[in-house]
């Protein structure tokens, strides 16, 4: 049984070009609450399968990223696009909590 390849999980390779898709408009985050910042410099590291590396390394190739956080933001980014406005703001709610939970954890 041969395990299916690629994003889509398909066996069919395409050599036609297809000419990349311009965003309606660029993903810029949420709005940030003035009273809860995140430090810009602060890192995390995410642990995903070798798979899932390899895909995000062959997408990030395929639009020419340079690093990982591009490619991770816009595909957020088009995620958020496909969300109906009610699980938007269930969204920017965990967001908001998990970012003020972050940084109780770490001014301890």
């Amino acid at each position: 049984m041969s395990e299916k390849m690629g994003m889509f999980r398909t066996n069919k390779v395409s050599t036609d070009y297809v000419e990349m898709q311009k965003p309606k408009e660029v993903y810029a985050g949420i709005v940030e609450d003035d009273s809860v910042k995140l430090d810009p410099n602060d890192r995390s590291t995410i642990r995903v399968p070798i798979k899932t590396k390899l895909e995000l390394d062959s997408l990030m190739a395929t639009l020419g990223y340079q690093y990982s956080y591009e490619a991770i933001s816009d595909l957020i980014g088009f995620a958020l696009d496909k969300l109906e406005a009610e699980d938007i703001r269930d969204y920017e709610r965990g967001f908001e909590s998990r970012k003020k939970a972050y940084l109780k954890r770490k001014n301890k």
